[in-house]
């Protein structure tokens, strides 16, 4: 077969690929627009052009198009509501809010037009997809069965699945994906440089909390809350999050607006700033991302991501040892430098007193926690089927749902939401990416830098998340899985590494 008609094969594949999957992303659109809640119909004519002008963006030009969505959704919650602050319609300002579902509808067209097939599934995407399956059936099954799992809403069901599910099927179309070497830096550096943004951000609310207060009060947040996303702040005038009443320093919720939900950006941050680190060169843009990240988690004041960090470090160092004896030797050195460095701001938090606390019974917040996670527990054992989507800590509670819970675990979280099955595929889906990612660094695949910071950071994550909710937030979990799909291809062999 000649060039030509190999070319005119593959353009005759991919618009037939288009045609099926076009019309599929944009009724996935209109209907996730729809089920945001009751709508004007212009507004929801609005909203559904701008989403399909978005949606043709992102099928056009997906690698910009993933690049802007890691600094969207880090900054979304200001941005929002800076829009509406400066007179952009609250119904047009909401529908703004499904970023995240149009970036995931286009890069499954994309993959449709484009992608890498594969007739096998690897243990990675049967558990995604097991877990996936699972998922659906609990926002299915209430429509037929409405008293059963749960009895939510349609609308509350479909805001707690995309929670627990929108990052897993975002991560199995970056597998499918083909990007270039020059590409996957992009997207990287993109990531990099918005966690030393955030960074930058979370150090100015931590040493001017009264100032930052005053800008966020100012510019439209509290309002952003109540009249667009009808979830109204309880402390209006107070946005920042103090461990004790007259705490000199808050804990820094960046642009996320949340230190709980900030730290484990700032952890996915970490990791890509370490894997830069092990290389063989000395790099600078390495050292500035790994301290915005770290700074981060500092300043968040969360016990659970500093001790993810810690395992990320453990990690990187013993990945640092595969390459060359003095990557490990100048990284030790390197990490040394910045612990002696963190000491001061260390001594300026809460985190030590909340540690010895913690280990000696003393930290309030810790038997609460305690408490928390032996009441998860229970809840699991004795519901192994689980309670039914919306019961976790971010819709559940939004809606004050009869079956929300809030058991300090991301574990635990899907265990009472989906049952023990998911949570059991869910916690062997993350250590199978961690081993998988250990395997492409053995075999020197294209992808190993990715994969390096990949498998330091999800090894962090798998640590946290017996004692914190890690993927509450899309801008963690959207950044981290994304990642995770760039650095694991379904055809490594197929990369170009070009």
């Amino acid at each position: 077969m000649t060039e030509a008609a190999t070319e005119v094969l593959v353009d005759r594949r991919t618009a037939r690929r288009l045609r099926i999957g076009a019309p599929l992303a944009i009724a996935l659109v209109i209907f996730l627009l729809s089920a945001r809640g009751p709508q004007h119909l212009e507004v929801l004519a609005i909203e559904g052009l701008l989403g399909v002008i978005a949606l043709a963006a992102v099928v056009r030009w997906p690698v910009p198009a993933i690049c802007i969505g890691i600094v969207y959704l880090a900054g979304q919650p200001v941005l929002l509501a800076l829009l509406y602050h400066y007179g952009m319609p609250a119904g047009v300002v909401r529908g703004m809010g499904a970023g995240k579902e149009l970036l995931t509808a286009g890069i499954l067209v994309s993959v449709l037009a484009t992608g890498v097939r594969s007739r096998r599934l690897d243990l990675i995407d049967a558990l995604a997809l097991l877990y996936l399956v699972v998922a659906t059936v609990y926002l299915v099954v209430p429509e037929v069965l409405p008293t059963a799992l749960g009895g939510q809403t349609l609308h509350v069901r479909l805001l707690a699945w995309r929670v627990e599910t929108l990052f897993v099927i975002f991560f199995l179309l970056m597998r499918r994906m083909r990007f270039t070497a020059r590409q996957r830096r992009a997207i990287v550096i993109v990531a990099g440089a918005t966690g030393i943004l955030l960074g930058a951000v979370a150090a100015y609310e931590w040493l001017r909390p009264t100032s930052y207060n005053n800008w966020l009060v100012n510019h439209g947040v509290p309002l952003y809350f109540a009249n667009v996303l009808d979830n109204p702040l309880a402390t209006p005038g107070q946005l920042l999050t103090f461990t004790n009443i007259g705490d000199a320093h808050p804990r820094a919720g960046s642009l996320i607006l949340s230190p709980i939900n900030y730290c484990w950006f700032a952890l996915m941050v970490t990791g890509i700033g370490l894997e830069r680190l092990s290389r063989a060169r000395f790099d600078t843009w390495g050292i500035v991302v790994v301290a915005a990240g770290a700074m981060g988690i500092v300043f968040s004041g969360t016990r659970s991501a500093l001790l993810a960090v810690i395992v990320t470090t453990a990690v990187t160092i013993g990945y640092a040892s595969t390459r060359r004896t003095r990557n490990r030797t100048r990284l030790m050195i390197l990490l040394v430098i910045a612990a002696v460095a963190l000491v001061p701001v260390l001594a300026n938090t809460n985190l030590p007193q909340r540690f010895t606390g913690a280990i000696t019974g003393t930290d309030t917040s810790a038997a609460v926690h305690r408490h928390a996670l032996s009441v998860g527990y229970t809840d699991v054992v004795q519901a192994p089927m689980g309670r039914g989507l919306g019961s976790d800590p971010s819709v559940g509670a939004r809606f004050d749902t009869s079956i929300v819970a809030t058991p300090e675990s991301a574990y635990l979280q899907v265990g009472i939401e989906l049952g023990v099955l998911p949570m059991l595929l869910f916690a062997g889906l993350i250590l199978a990416v961690v081993i998988e990612a250990r395997r492409r660094i053995a075999s020197s695949t294209p992808t190993a830098h990715e994969a390096g910071a990949v498998m330091a950071a999800f090894a962090g994550f798998f640590v946290g998340g017996f004692f914190l909710h890690v993927w509450l937030s899309f801008a963690t979990s959207m950044l981290a899985w994304g990642l995770a799909g760039l650095a694991l291809p379904i055809h490594p062999r197929h990369d170009s590494g070009q």
